[in-house]
Parts: C-alpha cells; sequence; structure tokens
C-alpha cells in the first residue's frame, strides 16, 4: 500500500499516511522510557502490529514515535510503492540524487534553545546492560572540511550530561574521515531526529565519499530535501525535522561509552567493555512547536527497525555490484543479521559466473561474510526454503568457495578486522535440473481451508 506524499515530505506526513491506512496505534497508557518502550517495540514488531506513538511518556511532554520502518513494507510506503517493488525503486532512484533547496526558515527552529538540556528528551533504554539512554535514530550531520560535502549517517549517541554526549564512530565511517580531517579544530555537527524515513533510508548506508546522503534522501523522495542555517554552527540543517540538536565535535578529546546492544545481537564487538569513543559539546537545541522524538532499536532479528533500514539500502549495492559481473543475476536479500546475501540467479550464468558474483558481492559490502546463490525456484524472503537448498543441493567439497583475508565490519564479535569469507553455492547444476524438480501438489494454492474444517 502507498502513502500518498504531501508537498514536503517529513514525519508528520508520514505519521498521517500511516494513521489513515490504519498502520498507526497511539499508545495513551503511560510508559517508561527505561526498557518499557523498547520492550514493547520489539513485541510489537514482532508480532506485525502496526507502528506506535507513545503520547505519555514517564518524566516527558514529548511523544516518541516507534517501528515506523519495522518491516519491508512500510519503507515501501514511506517510498510511496508496493513493498514488491521497493527493491527495484530504491536502485533506481538513488542513482538520480537531488541537490537540496536552502529556505530562509525551517520548522525545526519553531523553538530555540542557546542551552542545552538533553534530560529534556524522551531518550529511551533499550537492552540490560546498555550503558545508559541511547540517541539511537539521531542522524548525524556534517560538511566535509575539504570539499564541503554533506555527509549523513547513522552513530550510537551516549549523554553524559546535559550539553555533552559520547558518540561511537566506526573506523571506515566518512563520519570519522570529516573528524580526522578537521585535526585539532572541532568538527561543527548537528543531530536530526524525526525525519521522514526517506531521509533514514539514505543515512543507513555509506555513499561514495563525493556523493551526498542529504542528496541521496532528496532521490528517493523525488523532491529536494529543504535545508536551514542552524543558529549556532556552520552548517545546514533539515527544516522539516522534528529535532535539531547542534554542537561540535571535540578534537582529541575522548570519554567511556558503552555498552550498547547492537545490531548484531550482542554488546558491542564480543565485549560488554565500556571503550573510549569522540565527544560531542551542544551548543543549541532547536525543536519544533510540540515536537516528536523518534526512537530505533538494533538487533539481528524480525522486528529491529535498523536492519530494515540497512538491509535495504544495502541489497541495492550489492545487486548492482552482482549485475555488473554476470547477466543471471535476477535479486538479492540480505538476511536481517546483515552479515548473509541471498542471490538468485537465473539459467543465464555462465562458466565462471559463480565466483565472480561472490566476489562482487564482497568487494561490494563489507558487512557480509557469506554469500549464498540459490535458483530462481527458492523463495529468497524464506530462511527455510533458503536452507533447505544449502542442505539439498550443497556438496560442501565442492561448493563452497573460501575467500581469504577481506576486511570486515568493525563490530562482527567473531572476527578482527580480517576474516575469510564462504561463498555458498546452492544452485542445480545447468545439466541436472530435471533430478532437483521440487515436489509440488496440484492446485494447492486454490485450497481454502474453511472449505473443509468446521
Amino acid at each position: 500500500m502507498a502513502i500518498e506524499q504531501n508537498q514536503e515530505s517529513d514525519l508528520r506526513s508520514y505519521l498521517t499516511g500511516l494513521e489513515k491506512a490504519g498502520k498507526l496505534a497511539r499508545i495513551k497508557k503511560q510508559v517508561n522510557p527505561r526498557h518499557e518502550i523498547a520492550g514493547v517495540m520489539l513485541k510489537a514488531a514482532q508480532q506485525g502490529k502496526p507502528a506506535l506513538l507513545f503520547e505519555n511518556v514517564k518524566g516527558h511532554d514529548i511523544p516518541v514515535a516507534a517501528n515506523l520502518c519495522a518491516s519491508r513494507e512500510r519503507l515501501a510506503m514511506a517510498l510511496g510503492v508496493p513493498a514488491e517493488t521497493a527493491r527495484d525503486v530504491y536502485r533506481e532512484r538513488v542513482s538520480r540524487p537531488l541537490p537540496a533547496e536552502k529556505v530562509r526558515s525551517g520548522a525545526c527552529q519553531e523553538e530555540v534553545f542557546s542551552s542545552v538540556d538533553l534530560t529534556r528528551l524522551p531518550i529511551i533504554t533499550a537492552h540490560e546492560l546498555d550503558a545508559g539512554p541511547y540517541i539511537t535514530a539521531g542522524v548525524i550531520i556534517v560538511k566535509d572540511p575539504r570539499s564541503g560535502v554533506y555527509n549523513a549517517s547513522f552513530q550510537r549517541i551516549l549523554p553524559l550530561t546535559k550539553n555533552r554526549a559520547a558518540i561511537y564512530i566506526g573506523r571506515s565511517s566518512d563520519l570519522m574521515r570529516c573528524y580526522q580531517e578537521s585535526g585539532d579544530n572541532p568538527l561543527p555537527v548537528a543531530i536530526a531526529i524525526g525525519l521522514h524515513p526517506t531521509f533514514l533510508l539514505a543515512a543507513a548506508v555509506k555513499f561514495p565519499f563525493h556523493v551526498s546522503e542529504i542528496e541521496v534522501a532528496g532521490g528517493l523522495r523525488e523532491e529536494p530535501v529543504r535545508m536551514v542555517t542552524a543558529v549556532s554552527v556552520p552548517l545546514d540543517v533539515p527544516a522539516s525535522a522534528e529535532i535539531i540538536l547542534e554542537g561540535r565535535l571535540l578534537p582529541r578529546v575522548t570519554e567511556a561509552e558503552g555498552p550498547f546492544g547492537e545490531y548484531t545481537g550482542y554488546y558491542g564487538a564480543g565485549s560488554i567493555a565500556a571503550r573510549q569513543s569522540q565527544v560531542i559539546e551542544f551548543t543549541a537545541l532547536t525543536h519544533r512547536r510540540r515536537p516528536i522524538y523518534q526512537a530505533l532499536t538494533s538487533g539481528p532479528t524480525l522486528g529491529h527497525e535498523s536492519s530494515y533500514l540497512s538491509c535495504l539500502a544495502k541489497e541495492a549495492i550489492v545487486l548492482q555490484a552482482a549485475m555488473a559481473v554476470s547477466p543471471a543475476v535476477e535479486r538479492v536479500n540480505i538476511m536481517l543479521s546483515r552479515y548473509i546475501a541471498v542471490i538468485q540467479v537465473n539459467d543465464k550464468r555462465r562458466k565462471g559466473d559463480v565466483s565472480q558474483i561472490m566476489a562482487a558481492a564482497f568487494s561490494a559490502m563489507e558487512y557480509l561474510k557469506y554469500v549464498v546463490l540459490v535458483d530462481e525456484d527458492v523463495d529468497i524472503e524464506s530462511y527455510s526454503d533458503v536452507f533447505w537448498a544449502i542442505s539439498t543441493r550443497v556438496d560442501p567439497g565442492r561448493d563452497l568457495l573460501i575467500f581469504p583475508k577481506m576486511r570486515m565490519e568493525p563490530l562482527d564479535p567473531s572476527t578482527e578486522e580480517m576474516c575469510d569469507k564462504v561463498g555458498i553455492d546452492a544452485t542445480v547444476p545447468l545439466d541436472r535440473k530435471e533430478g532437483f524438480k521440487r515436489t509440488a501438489i496440484p492446485n494447492f494454492d486454490e485450497i481454502d481451508l474453511d472449505d473443509y474444517l468446521p
């Protein structure tokens, strides 16, 4: 189901569309931002419940929007297309970024505070051992000190005091590159909270350094992102954001940060110890009148929004890379753990295509640890179907390919920077197709059990 978008796509237009479609539940019962909100979020998403708007958060007068991106269907709604076309539409639109549009004023600055108090925000604590409440749906916006290109990304942010926070920055991220290039100078930064999901989709993946995720967001929504000058730092910020935190990343200053329950399902990279992370000092807080806070949860299973956002984006990147080396590539599904890509291929594959496709996928996305190739008769969205193909079509001595010593994402607790990666060829040999014909019951899809059962 597509949501009809208004002139400017923002969080409120998306919430309105969800509500009209019967996909938003308003929760009036008082909820605690410590563990309770996260628990309701995860259970609701796992059971296929609507997106949530917590209107009565204990200790706060700001509501919390959640589970806005907790399914592929909702991401498709944000793109304004049916779910079955979301992958192709995403891939097409990210190739057509739109420059941002500068405006004189924005709703994000309807209320301005030069004294920042992070405790005003209903920041949630999700997991048992989390070091504290974390900002999880904040998009970090910086400008490259050399090129002036804007970068937008997700990072976990732990408030330390009313106006300071620790931020974990991935070592290979564009944000880390900008931070290092700023040298001994503070790096101006803004954190935008409460954005249209297309902005989150753009920020959820690393694009080439010369490509601005803000322009990608414009391409995804097919309208320029409107940007307004920040009040205390030399940056432009999304004019329609609910909340903007402005500040500076301090040079050569770190504080203890963590643990934090990550998308891997563990606390960091296999350790619950705190790490030294960079520090932001905030210089201003601006927001809309009656702002809406947004929260995300991280994890490897059904229901965690961060994985849905990340996987859709990464699928497009892997698909493009794989299609460039073989005409046999049809579709890609990255499982919610993020480390396994399933690539569907057709009978056009040529000798050598299997290893070429696998190598292209690994090179395009360092997050991947396993790449599985399957035939067109396998449902790549179904874990059981994929593992059925692996268990019945793979000879481990013949069909496993090891790709030694490749770079791996740093939060994987089982590896250290480099690891061997595995390609699994779960396709049927082209000359043996008849011997692998799947069993089927005629007219099975036409059977309605209501005609048979009381």
